[in-house]
């Protein structure tokens, strides 16, 4: 079988730079291995914001009924998490940072209740872009990611899981070179779990 990937597009723009980015990152993802990739678009997910209501800390679910808790079950239920977001003021734009707040009833169950919450997820990347060149710009998102595929119950580390490219205003900012590298990212990525799971595409 598969591995099963599950990626966030955290752009309000469908046909925009991550759009882009994160369609060379797949074809790199193909071509390492039999993959079933799913991409979630934050824009058109209609997740409510966090109330800070506290009730997740009292029984584990969130009062509020939208798609957010089906997108981390997809998530967690995936070989491989991954979220691609444009850059907004040092963080993610604001449909997608509504969904990553909405995280905390997976933190409260995880830290607070102390629940046992099975994880398949191995692994979770970032990829980014900006359109200004200066080397920072991605350090306030992979901090938000850190903490949110933490609750969600994978580990991320920021040096090594993630990539960034700055500069992309529109899709044809994407280069040749560019695609080369987000290709091997995927490509990569994939190998990296098959090794994990021992050369199977999947466990069972």
């Amino acid at each position: 079988m598969a591995l099963k990937i599950t990626m966030l597009n955290g752009s309000p723009r469908p046909r925009g730079v991550m759009a882009r980015i994160l369609e060379v990152f797949t074809e790199g993802l193909k071509s390492a291995g039999e993959v079933e990739v799913e991409t979630l678009l934050a824009s058109r997910l209609g997740v409510a914001s966090c109330m800070h209501c506290d009730s997740c800390i009292k029984t584990g679910v969130c009062v509020i009924k939208d798609d957010a808790q089906n997108v981390f079950e997809k998530m967690m239920d995936s070989d491989l998490m991954v979220v691609g977001s444009p850059v907004y003021f040092a963080g993610v734009p604001g449909a997608c940072k509504s969904l990553i707040d909405r995280a905390q009833v997976e933190w409260n169950r995880r830290y607070v209740r102390k629940e046992k919450i099975p994880v398949r997820a191995k692994r979770a990347l970032m990829l980014s872009s900006c359109g200004s060149k200066k080397a920072n710009m991605s350090d306030g998102i992979a901090l938000t990611l850190f903490y949110f595929f933490d609750a969600l119950g994978v580990r991320f580390n920021r040096e090594t899981d993630s990539i960034t490219f700055h500069r992309k205003e529109t899709p044809s900012d994407v280069t040749a070179e560019d695609a080369a590298r987000i290709r091997a990212f995927g490509r990569d990525a994939v190998s990296a779990l098959l090794f994990i799971t021992g050369g199977r595409e999947t466990k069972e």
